[in-house]
């Protein structure tokens, strides 16, 4: 069976839904002799942040001359995106091998194993055959009961930051939301987090000090100030770190949660020298550097298909130029908090109009509200869509929380991404020259499939 064959098979897993619990994972992993067990790991869970954390940690890694292995979730535009070893995806013949190998694990057990728990088996059985060096983990969700959790020992726990998600699965309240995430924290280990309110920082200190984890804090432990030097198409910064302290490193990765998520990234390679792990300044400057992350704060510019509709100017067409095009995988209110920002930054006396898909399980209301509040950017015309996913929400749930705040004027509907885009395109103007696409990764993904057929002029990464 060839891979495209294996990709529908695979998705059919997703009908099981989410199923919290280490029981499934755990008897699958036998099977296979404890791949897991063989692997040295950071693991990394937290609201926002991770991927890019995690991404940044790697790219570093490798530069320090090792082999990595990185597993993320969700992908973009193909499922091997998911499991990297030194920035390379899973070969497809990898793939499909391992594919076939685990599906006959899995007729042998009772419980069929959920889409994210057989990719999760599958990952760890990779990176056990290419003998990794370190294993980058990243959480799907949560981080108590998520299947990377079936881990014995990372050599650190990462928890980025904490605020509201996933509500319904992980507790109503960021207390409970920390705990359920502090799970990732095992004994005798060590712990970095961005966590900056004062009562969860409490709630993961005490944690911290019942599982005897040495606990490094952002703004105390490590911290950064951002540098005199700054540009459109990167940041710079100082860090003043656990070990070394280092000035003018730059980063791709634009806004300032991705500071943020630089100088967690450090901080956990600076850790590692208590697991016998040395990483050169050399390591550090060059992976930071070279990390891309995709679908997150992605910039660029796009001339429009001639298709595409366009606007009549004294009753000819207005000819058809170079329009900047953001994507942002804001699938929360605070990412989308961390969205309107960076914005503001970059763009702060543009209108915008507004591309959004959001699934339906997510907090569509409060991401709403904070879209649509006037404060640090200016939303003008909001075109509401879905991506071609089964969790995906109706536009018209969202048209129902989106006229609490916007003009019906203000609001098209258009559920297919691509009428989306080319409608964008034709409300385009002078004044509001920027399309932003935000509300999940799926969506971007849709996106990302549609312009990469248009001709497109890479102006920020």
């Amino acid at each position: 069976m060839h891979y495209q064959e294996i990709i529908p098979q695979l998705e059919n897993r997703e009908r099981f839904g989410f199923k919290f619990g280490l029981s499934r994972i755990r008897k699958f992993l036998e099977y296979l002799n404890h791949p897991e067990k063989n692997l040295r790991i950071v693991h990394i869970t937290g609201t926002n942040g991770k991927g890019s954390t995690a991404v940044f940690i790697a790219k570093i890694l490798e530069f320090a001359g090792y082999r990595v292995g990185l597993y993320t979730s969700p992908h973009l535009l193909d499922i091997r995106e998911r499991i990297q070893i030194n920035s390379a995806p899973i070969s497809k013949n990898d793939f499909v091998s391992l594919y076939h190998q685990l599906s006959t694990v899995n007729r042998k057990l009772s419980q069929e194993l959920t889409y994210f728990e057989f990719l999760t088996a599958l990952a760890f059985q990779h990176f056990f055959e290419k003998k990794v060096d370190f294993l980058v983990l990243e959480v799907g969700l949560g981080g108590r009961l998520d299947a990377t959790n079936v881990i014995r020992k990372p050599l650190v726990s990462l928890i980025t930051n904490i605020d509201y998600e996933h509500t319904e699965y992980l507790g109503k309240s960021l207390q409970k939301i920390a705990y359920e995430k502090a799970g990732i924290i095992k004994r005798n280990s060590i712990t970095v987090t961005g966590i900056r309110q004062k009562n969860l920082l409490s709630l993961l200190k005490e944690i911290c000090l019942q599982r005897k984890n040495r606990l490094f804090c952002l703004g105390k432990d490590f911290q950064f100030k951002n540098s005199e030097f700054q540009n459109p198409t990167s940041q710079f910064f100082d860090y003043k770190g656990i070990f070394n302290n280092y000035k003018n490193l730059r980063i791709k990765l634009l806004g300032k949660h991705q500071i943020d998520n630089a100088c967690l990234a450090i901080a956990t390679t600076e850790v590692l020298k208590f697991h016998g792990t040395y990483v050169s300044e050399y390591a550090i400057r060059e992976g930071l550097w070279q990390t891309f992350w995709p679908g997150r704060l992605e910039i660029f510019q796009l001339v429009p298909r001639p298709s595409c509709p366009v606007t009549m100017v004294r009753g000819e067409p207005r000819p058809l130029s170079l329009v900047t095009i953001v994507l942002d995988g804001a699938h929360n209110p605070a990412g989308i908090d961390v969205l309107k920002e960076s914005l503001s930054s970059l763009f702060p006396k543009k209108k915008i109009v507004l591309i959004l898909g959001i699934l339906a399980d997510k907090d569509i209301g409060q991401m709403i509200k904070k879209i649509a509040s006037a404060s640090r950017w200016t939303v003008d015309e909001v075109i509401l869509t879905k991506p071609n996913y089964y969790r995906a929400a109706e536009p018209e749930i969202l048209h129902k929380e989106m006229r609490k705040y916007l003009a019906d004027e203000k609001i098209f509907l258009h559920p297919r991404i691509k009428e989306a885009l080319n409608f964008a395109f034709s409300r385009i103007n002078k004044r509001k020259n920027i399309i932003v696409v935000t509300g999940s990764l799926y969506t971007i993904a849709e996106v990302k499939k549609v312009t990469s057929l248009w001709k497109r002029k890479l102006t920020l990464v």
